[in-house]
């Protein structure tokens, strides 16, 4: 099964959920060691973002074995494809113990370099129950009326398993 990026320039905002990512297929295990590898990246076009009133990233983020913790999973987003593009939102992974670890992110453009959390990440269904961080949650980033890149990196605290992302939904609502 291949990616698929649906969006139509249109001009207006789009007012009925639309998935926009449709990635199903998972990402060779790859991950090993305690520095950040990206796993999967995205095109984003012009204007994607601020084209839906909101947007939800649902990951299901995995590993090969249950010995190694995942120090870090994280959404970048950007215009080099790199780690060094702006951390939009980085979970804190999960313990040795656990093989899969879904994630859900809601947000919106405030602004044509500002992104919005509505809730700052769902891990499993639920929401944080406390943050120290202060609301409203915006993070900057590249501007949006040009080409973006979304890259999904995992960190992992050890070499005895291998991270991987299982599926990756975007959708626009």
């Amino acid at each position: 099964m291949s990616v698929t990026i649906n969006f139509k320039t249109s001009g207006v905002v789009l007012s009925k959920p639309q998935d926009i990512i449709t990635d199903l297929v998972v990402s060779s295990n790859t991950v090993s060691g305690i520095t950040e590898q990206i796993l999967k990246q995205y095109s984003i076009p012009s204007g994607l973002f601020r084209s839906f009133n909101y947007l939800a990233f649902r990951i299901l983020w995995t590993k090969s074995g249950s010995t190694a913790a995942v120090t870090s999973c994280r959404i970048r987003i950007g215009t080099a494809g790199t780690t060094s593009d702006t951390q939009f939102v980085s979970a804190t992974g999960f313990i040795g113990g656990s093989r899969a670890y879904t994630t859900e992110t809601h947000f919106f453009a405030s602004s044509d370099t500002q992104l919005r959390f509505l809730a700052r990440n769902a891990t499993g269904g639920w929401g944080e129950a406390t943050t120290s961080a202060a609301y409203p949650l915006n993070t900057t980033i590249a501007n949006m009326t040009g080409p973006l890149i979304v890259s999904l990196s995992m960190q992992m605290a050890g070499t005895t398993d291998l991270g991987a992302i299982a599926h990756v939904i975007l959708t626009g609502y």
